[in-house]
């Protein structure tokens, strides 16, 4: 277990998790798994928040849609880099009070408090919501404590993806830590 602190991207507790993906469809697949998983999520009060984090083309945009995807959205899942946040609706489930998914993009914004004005602190408060987050360390100054940080980067292959997964001791191991098969 890696020590804990701050990642590099300056965010959340030591990257403790080191998930290694070689195609577009193991980060499908391990999209997939962390879906299914959030249901033993430990959170506090509120909405389940995914922080993200990684340089452009690292995937955090293909990841989102297949959790989006995974979680029952239908409709085309797309960067919100101009608009800033999507909402899509999520089916009900039994055992699941989620409704929504809200994917937010802090690529554009120059401070926080951009966010503070579209009604994120009261997105935060609804358990109701996923809010899945690109580029988090641009507002970590006002991302939840309770966050799940998800930083990701590229491989030496032009498909392999490594994904670092921050607080692994509150969240149950997505997959083998091992290159997946």
């Amino acid at each position: 277990m890696a020590p804990r602190g701050k990642n590099h991207f300056g965010v959340g507790c030591g990257c403790v998790q080191k998930i290694h993906s070689r195609s577009r469809a193991e980060t499908k697949k391990i999209a997939r798994i962390f879906a299914a998983s959030i249901g033993v999520l430990p959170r506090g009060k509120g909405a389940l928040v995914v922080a993200m984090d990684g340089e452009l083309g690292s995937g955090k945009t293909a990841f989102t849609q297949d959790f989006a995807h995974a979680l029952g959205v239908r409709e085309r899942v797309t960067s919100p880099s101009f608009v800033v946040m999507k909402i899509y609706p999520l089916p009900r489930r039994k055992g699941s009070g989620f409704r929504r998914l809200v994917h937010i993009d802090c690529y554009r914004l120059a401070k926080p408090h951009e966010l503070r004005a579209l009604g994120f602190a009261d997105m935060c408060k609804d358990a109701e919501n996923i809010i899945a987050i690109e580029w988090a360390a641009r507002i970590k100054k006002i991302l939840p404590a309770h966050a799940f940080h998800l930083v990701f980067s590229t491989g030496t292959h032009p498909d392999e993806r490594i994904i670092h997964v921050d607080d692994a001791l509150r969240m149950p191991p997505l997959v083998n830590s091992a290159p997946m098969r």
